[in-house]
């Protein structure tokens, strides 16, 4: 399994995945793809809940920040979430949802938890090619 278009401003490191290994991570182009070997096949039909997560090092350091994520499989439902650090949180934060050109804003799919550290845009059935997007001001 690959997953790509990942990329800070920063450095990522110590990638961790829920479904198996990081086989390997590498540049490409201006992002980062991550191969991941699998603890067992998927079944046809079996449900699966992915996740990856890194450490982004030398990072947040724009006035002006965001994330995203591509939808590049069919899947039920998608999601990022974003830790931020113990002393910053973030002001103005928004999430949106990405497809042919076309941006909505969706602020009830997103969550804030402990104590405002910790963000959830989270979005059912999302269409091939779509995108998820945190953007926040500091």
């Amino acid at each position: 399994m690959v997953e790509r278009n990942l990329s800070v401003s920063g450095k990522m490191i110590n990638f961790r995945t829920n479904i198996g290994s990081i086989v390997r991570h590498l540049q490409e182009g201006g992002s980062q793809a991550v191969y991941v070997s699998l603890k067992t096949p998927f079944k046809v039909g079996e449900e699966v809940t992915h996740r990856l997560e890194y450490d982004a090092i030398d990072t947040f350091t724009e006035t002006n920040e965001s994330i995203a994520a591509k939808v590049f499989s069919k899947t039920k439902k998608t999601s990022i979430h974003v830790n931020f650090p113990e002393k910053r949180r973030p002001k103005n934060i928004h999430g949106f949802y990405l497809f042919n050109d076309e941006v909505t804003e969706i602020p009830e799919a997103l969550q804030s938890h402990n104590n405002n550290r910790v963000y959830t845009l989270e979005f059912k059935n999302p269409k091939l090619g779509s995108k998820l997007l945190i953007e926040w001001d500091w």
